[in-house]
């Protein structure tokens, strides 16, 4: 019996002999045994405080000190922060994600507003711009109203003969070839406007030289728009007043003023050609092809050159008024 009891007090010596090297040889790894408190300590690891942590969230409150911070603490290696590290690396994750995902959505969100827009202005026409060489088919079918005003200008849509090439139109019921001397307008009561041009100090050109685009006005229309440009052709300086009109510009206004029935504005009808308020099936079986066209939301502009490029011409059509606007051209070069 005796000996029963010593060789159990040697296996209790060996097992506990045995625990406590196994707790000493645990401590060496990552926690250390602590003989008077019981209490295991994280090697070099403590947690960070709640004063920190309120520090962490100011500095994250700062525009572009945040995302320097984030990196920081995401790619630090300082002891002791491992839960600021992991927190950090997760806040630059998400940011990276919602970047990408709020790009995205606005692109999509830009698209379909543009598609609602485009349908709603141009109803159901695709809105181009600079698209060259068309054959005029476009859908921009234009209505030529009819005057209902006793005293507004019966628009003359029927062609004068010949060739738009000839240059020659008929404005204010008077007839034009250009290049013409400005003196041809100024008897018909279209005057330089002496707010663009100063008629006491005058304005020259060099010869061979032209102008840019002035405003010629006249007291019975007051809600159109004329504009000449001049060259001069001579080997002499001259004032512009004394020079050739090239280029011959006029918006009727009847796009702006709509169905006011107040609103006077003159005819213009150029040979084979457009005509104020013509409709794009009639402008175009004169025309034919054009050589450029820009399409915006409710008229598009038509642009014809010769085949020398020494003129042009330009109009714009609206759907509900037809043509409002012609510019005819003399290249001087």
């Amino acid at each position: 019996m005796e000996d029963n009891y010593n060789n159990q007090d040697d296996r209790y010596r060996y097992y506990s002999s045995q625990s406590d090297d196994s707790r000493r040889s645990y401590g060496t790894s990552g926690y250390r045994y602590q003989p008077d408190t019981g209490r295991y300590e994280s090697n070099g690891e403590q947690e960070m405080g709640v004063g920190k942590w309120l520090l962490t969230f100011l500095i994250c409150m700062i525009p572009v000190v945040n995302i320097i911070m984030l990196i920081v603490w995401a790619v630090g290696s300082a002891p002791g922060n491992s839960a600021r590290k992991n927190w950090a690396r997760a806040r630059l994750i998400w940011a990276v994600i919602m970047t990408v995902v709020s790009v995205l959505f606005g692109v999509l969100a830009w698209n379909v507003c543009y598609a609602v827009f485009d349908s709603v202005v141009s109803d159901g026409d695709t809105m181009l711009m600079g698209v060259s060489l068309l054959d005029g088919n476009d859908d921009s079918d234009a209505v030529t109203l009819p005057d209902t005003a006793e005293e507004r200008a019966v628009v003359d849509d029927t062609p004068t003969g010949g060739d738009w090439q000839d240059l020659t139109f008929e404005f204010d019921d008077h007839y034009y070839t250009l290049p013409f001397a400005y003196e041809e307008l100024a008897a018909n009561g279209w005057i330089l406007d002496d707010s663009d041009y100063d008629a006491k100090q005058g304005y020259v050109l060099n010869p061979r030289d032209t102008s840019a685009s002035y405003l010629v006005t006249n007291s019975t229309y007051e809600d159109v728009t004329v504009f000449i440009s001049f060259y001069n052709p001579s080997s002499e300086i001259k004032d512009i007043t004394e020079c050739e009109v090239y280029r011959f510009y006029y918006d009727s206004g009847r796009s702006y003023y709509e169905d006011d029935p107040t609103h006077y504005f003159p005819g213009m009808n150029v040979d084979i050609g457009p005509c104020i308020g013509m409709d794009k099936d009639t402008v175009l079986s004169y025309m034919g092809k054009c050589d450029d066209v820009y399409k915006s939301s409710g008229y598009s502009s038509y642009y014809y050159n010769s085949e020398d490029y020494s003129k042009s011409i330009d109009f714009d059509l609206y759907k509900k008024y037809g043509i409002t606007s012609i510019t005819i051209t003399a290249y001087p070069y």
